[in-house]
């Protein structure tokens, strides 16, 4: 009932998902629409993903376990601008308690299930001891591999802020600049009153003023 009426019969979620909205009651209720900050817990998803990837480097690892994984999280990445999605199968808050181990274990659970998705198995086969040991992917042993969230979130942190940085801040500050530089140029023959507050200041032109905020 909880699965089905949550977060969908088709949710890559599992257990860890569903201990969480049990322990929070009403989250869903304000985040499975998909429509509340949406884009924020999309931005953390960014570098969760990114995080799983160390681990792939390691010599012991198996190449196709890896491989299959990556596909994983790509398909992630390619499919959170859709809230509905995004919804269904990460539908935690991103304010929780703790250092988002709630998260980093839907992450690890969604990744997993996509995984079995591909290796036409059913969802939660991660739990099947034939299933590992023919190759299929554990939630834990190869999604997660003893990551910590206190690795997990900060990475979040660091490349969702590079991310929005590079992609909306800069993009948004050359516009403001160029504005200001045009006003500067458009504004250039009025003459205005000094900027100390009336107290007698040389007058400028306010074309003046505003090449200095563009100059900053």
């Amino acid at each position: 009932m909880l699965r089905a009426g949550i977060i969908g019969a088709s949710g890559y979620t599992g257990a860890e998902l569903l201990r969480t909205i049990a322990q929070h009651p009403g989250m869903e209720v304000a985040y499975a629409t998909g429509d509340t900050q949406a884009g924020t817990r999309a931005a953390a998803l960014y570098p969760s993903l990114a995080a799983h990837y160390p681990g792939l480097v390691f010599e012991s690892f198996d190449p196709a376990r890896a491989d299959a994984i990556q596909a994983a999280c790509r398909t992630i990445i390619e499919s959170i601008a859709d809230p509905a999605w995004l919804a269904t199968h990460f539908p935690v808050d991103t304010f929780q308690t703790g250092s988002g181990t709630s998260t980093n274990m839907n992450t690890n659970e969604v990744i997993a299930n996509l995984v079995c998705k591909a290796k036409g198995k059913p969802l939660g086969s991660s739990k099947d001891p034939a299933y590992i040991e023919s190759g299929g992917v554990h939630t834990n042993d190869h999604v997660n591999m003893g990551q910590s969230s206190n690795d997990t979130f900060p990475t979040a942190m660091h490349v969702a802020a590079a991310v929005a940085i590079k992609r909306d801040l800069i993009p948004a500050l050359e516009k403001v600049a160029k504005s200001l530089a045009d006003k500067a140029t458009a504004w250039d023959t009025i003459v205005k009153i000094g900027r100390t507050h009336l107290q007698d200041a040389t007058p400028i032109r306010l074309g003046q003023e505003f090449s200095g905020f563009a100059a900053q």
